[in-house]
């Protein structure tokens, strides 16, 4: 038989058990919920966004690797120490012996240090523009989402909308068939574009929570949460000066293509210079053994040097020559390869200018569809109830007002998505 302290343990544990089953049920269905603001998403990009962190490690790799190069130029200093054993006619049972050097080594003249230096700095440069670059590209990503989010949630809306005057329409065609005025069929066209309102509402609520998902990838955003956009609606600028892309002076693409013509002609540099002589400071402290100095007593086997040293290649089988020869030639095609790209990018650029031009003309024409198609349905639903139009008739304008009113919200989204896509050229 269980003792009665073991009842309240067993009695603390389901009640525990409860609270734990649906306290957490009650904390799953109650996810955080987000507030975005578009002007927030570079700041979460920034900050969250593990892609872009790893860009700003690899900056800090490619100075550390810069800052050894530059720190050759000091100089080496080593350290070598040991012991031998010495053994001979005079010494019948051996000796050992510490031996060891300390060996310095400055250049003062390194055919090509300069170009290699200034490589490492190109390289410095090139990974902050992969920074530049991911940050450009992930902004890109996240501005798109939530461009396609906003889109969704006006669609939402303009299908209910369209859906709420539909099911009116069917209530005063009901009482029309009622009164034996029309037949059932008038009635079955407004049931069944109701049908397909509704999957264009489900439709549009399950792109937005695929969009969504990724966007909190994109984000760094926990899984759990709940994205809520704080813009109500697509915007739509009615100033008559075009706000279409400022066409930069030089791209990412076009920096990129810059710098790796630059590294590839001091690679040039850096192969020449290895022609050219160089000069070093040496210097040297040595203890030796006793059977290389003769001499037992440590004084005598030290030895101490300060000097120069002067190092020239006069032959190596052409090998740099080739290696010159290779470097030119890929100089020559970087340059070529570069100069067609910028005329790529520049064409680019200029072509999505002309795209965003061509959108905000498109923009402002369907803007006056949109009022011209709400005063029409106004009008045919007036006649309806008249008794002058039939139930085809205002289905038709129905659709037309929800294509039309598509429409300007496509036209306006694919803008801002030109927009958000120009920044990572």
């Amino acid at each position: 038989m269980m003792k009665g302290y073991n009842w309240v343990q067993f009695a603390g544990v389901l009640m525990g058990g409860c609270v734990g089953f649906f306290g957490g049920g009650l904390l799953a269905s109650n996810p955080v919920v987000i507030d975005l603001d578009y002007g927030d998403l570079k700041s979460y990009i920034l900050e969250k966004n593990g892609q872009v962190k790893a860009t700003q490690w690899e900056i800090d790799a490619a100075n550390s690797r810069s800052q050894m190069t530059r720190r050759l130029r000091g100089g080496q200093l080593t350290a070598s120490f040991g012991v031998d054993g010495i053994r001979s006619e005079e010494l019948s049972n051996g000796r050992v012996q510490p031996v060891g050097s300390l060996d310095w080594e400055m250049p003062l003249y390194r055919g090509g240090q300069d170009a290699q230096e200034a490589i490492e700095q190109t390289e410095v440069a090139l990974a902050h523009l992969r920074r530049e670059h991911a940050i450009a590209d992930r902004l890109a990503k996240a501005q798109s989402a939530y461009w396609n989010i906003v889109y969704a949630d006006e669609m939402i809306r303009n299908s209910q909308r369209i859906l709420r005057q539909n099911i009116r329409s069917y209530q005063s065609a009901k009482r029309r068939f009622n009164r034996g005025l029309i037949p059932s069929s008038d009635l079955m066209v407004f049931e069944i574009y109701e049908d397909q309102l509704n999957e264009q509402v489900e439709s549009f609520r399950h792109e937005k929570k695929i969009v969504s998902i990724r966007l909190k990838a994109i984000l760094g955003l926990p899984e759990t949460s709940t994205i809520r956009v704080t813009m109500s609606e697509l915007p739509h600028v009615h100033s008559d000066t075009a706000l279409v892309g400022q066409l930069p002076e030089s791209t990412i693409g076009t920096r990129e293509f810059e710098l790796n013509l630059r590294r590839v002609e001091l690679k040039r540099d850096l192969t020449v210079g290895k022609l050219s002589p160089s000069v070093d400071l040496i210097g040297k402290y040595g203890l030796y053994n006793e059977s290389e100095r003769s001499s037992s007593h440590w004084i005598d086997r030290t030895e101490a040097l300060l000097g120069a040293r002067f190092n020239l290649m006069l032959w190596d089988g052409q090998q740099l020559d080739a290696l010159v020869d290779a470097d030119a030639k890929g100089v020559r095609a970087q340059l070529v390869s570069t100069t067609h790209q910028r005329a790529i990018m520049a064409a680019e650029l200029d072509a999505s200018n002309e795209e965003l031009i061509h959108l905000r003309e498109l923009i402002h024409a369907s803007e006056q569809r949109v009022t011209k198609s709400a005063r029409l349905l106004r009008t045919i639903i007036q006649d309806y109830d008249r008794g002058v139009k039939d139930s085809t008739d205002v289905l038709s304008t129905l659709q037309m007002v929800a294509q039309v009113q598509e429409t300007y919200a496509q036209q306006r989204r694919d803008y801002q998505l030109k927009l958000a896509n120009l920044q990572t050229l």
